[in-house]
C-alpha cells in the first residue's frame, strides 16, 4: 500500500503514478488505516522544510506495521533540507527516501508565489522519468537514499522551518472577498475536513489547520485571501490528465 497526503495534488500525482507501475494501491493518509505488507510506500509534501504533521502522526501509527521493504517519496518545489530527520525520529525503519520536484504552491509570505507556466512545465515533464526511476528502484528493492537537501539544510529545517510551524501553521487570517460565491469548492478540498459553511453561505475554518492551502487554490473565484500576503499571486492545482 501507498499511503499518501495531498494539498493542492502534487503528493497526489506522485503517489498514484507511482502506484500505477507498481500495481500497488494507494489510499489517503486522512482516512487511511495502516496495515501490514509486503512492500509499503509513504508520498508527502515538505511544508517548511519538514514533513506535515498530519504525515508524522501517521508514520507514528505506521512503523509497527511497515515491516516489508518500505519507502518514502517526498515532493517539494526545490529542495526538502533535512525533513527526513522527522521521518527517522517517528521511527519509521525505511529502505529507500527520494526527493521529486514538482510546482511551488506556498504563497502566503512575501516574495513568495506558485511558479511561472513554464516553470510549471520543466519541473511537470522532469517529474515524470523520476517517477519512474523511484518505482523502478522500488520494484528492484534497492536500498537508496537520493534526497535533494538544497543549501543550508539544517538552518532551513530547524530555524526556519521551527518559525513556519510555530507561527505560519495556522488558519487565522484566513477570509474571503466578496467574490466568494458560496461554491463550497474549498470545503469541499480541505483534506483534513477543517471548512464548513456559514449561515451566510462563506466558509469558516475550524482551527486544525495543516497548511495545505488547498481552499486556496481551488477557489475558482479566486475569493479566498491569508492576510494580505495572498493578493495578486497566482494559483496551482495538478491535474491528473486521466482524471484518477
Amino acid at each position: 500500500m501507498i499511503y499518501y497526503f495531498s494539498g493542492t495534488g502534487n503528493s497526489r500525482h506522485a503517489a498514484l503514478k507511482i502506484a500505477e507501475l507498481l500495481g500497488m494501491k494507494a489510499e489517503a493518509i486522512p482516512v487511511a488505516t495502516p496495515s501490514d505488507d509486503a512492500v509499503t510506500g509513504i508520498v508527502f509534501p515538505v511544508y517548511g522544510w519538514r514533513p506535515p504533521q498530519i504525515v508524522r502522526d501517521f508514520i507514528a501509527r505506521l512503523k509497527d506495521r511497515a515491516t516489508g521493504y518500505t519507502f518514502v517519496v517526498m515532493t517539494c518545489g526545490d529542495d526538502a533540507g533535512e525533513a527526513m530527520d522527522f521521518v527517522d525520529r517517528a521511527g519509521l525503519r525505511y529502505h529507500s527516501a527520494f526527493t521529486v520536484i514538482m510546482p511551488n504552491t506556498y504563497v502566503c509570505l512575501p516574495l513568495f508565489d506558485v511558479d511561472k507556466p513554464e516553470v510549471v512545465n520543466r519541473k511537470l515533464t522532469a517529474a515524470e522519468p523520476r517517477l519512474q526511476d523511484i518505482a523502478e528502484a522500488v520494484k528492484d528493492r534497492r536500498s537508496v537514499k537520493d534526497i535533494h537537501e538544497g543549501r543550508w539544510p539544517r538552518l532551513k529545517t530547524y530555524v526556519l522551518g521551527a518559525y513556519f510551524e510555530r507561527h505560519l501553521i495556522t488558519d487565522r487570517p484566513f477570509h474571503v472577498s466578496q467574490a466568494c460565491n458560496s461554491c463550497r469548492s474549498c470545503e469541499r478540498a480541505c483534506p483534513v475536513s477543517n471548512i464548513s459553511m456559514s449561515a451566510a453561505g462563506r466558509p469558516v475554518w475550524g482551527g486544525h489547520c495543516t497548511g495545505c492551502m488547498a481552499c486556496y487554490h481551488i477557489c475558482h473565484a479566486h475569493a479566498i485571501r491569508y492576510g494580505k500576503h495572498t493578493n495578486g499571486k497566482g494559483q496551482y492545482r495538478y491535474r491528473d490528465l486521466k482524471k484518477s
